[in-house]
């Protein structure tokens, strides 16, 4: 992610949590991956998770 000036939107924070769906969906396939794209994968969710988290829970909280 490296643009984060984004505005979270219910619209594109949805977009964004289908995308983590779609990336753990493509990581349960079979045949497994190989290794250097299960790690790019597994690596772009744990970003968009921790981006959502992180800017998410702060704005609905305050």
């Amino acid at each position: 992610m490296a643009c984060r000036n984004v505005a979270l939107t219910p619209e594109n924070t949805a977009a964004w949590q289908r995308e983590i769906e779609r990336t753990t969906r493509r990581l349960a396939t079979r045949p497994t991956l190989p290794p250097l794209l299960r790690h790019r994968l597994e690596a772009r969710r744990t970003e968009i998770t921790a981006f959502l988290l992180e800017n998410t829970t702060t704005r609905e909280s305050a």
